[in-house]
């Protein structure tokens, strides 16, 4: 599943629950893969610590994640 985000603002409420961890400033925490707090969930953009507000940077973001994705799939497959 892709969340698109259109707007200034976050909106970390849409996941309360869900396992996810936020920062203070209500941005997703991530670690160096681009992965959650919850398992099988990655994000980057400006909803992460550190993202700037640039398509270009989120695009970048996004096939850094994708790069992680595949190999978590990959290593999976071969379990």
């Amino acid at each position: 599943m892709v969340f698109v985000a259109i707007g200034q603002r976050g909106a970390p409420e849409a996941l309360a629950g869900a396992g996810v961890e936020f920062d203070r400033d209500g941005r997703i925490v991530v670690d160096g893969e681009w992965r959650t707090s919850l398992a099988g969930v990655w994000a980057g953009g400006d909803c992460v610590p550190g993202g700037i507000d640039l398509t270009v940077r989120a695009v970048e973001d996004g096939k850094q994640a994708a790069r992680s994705i595949d190999a978590a799939l990959k290593s999976k497959a071969q379990s």
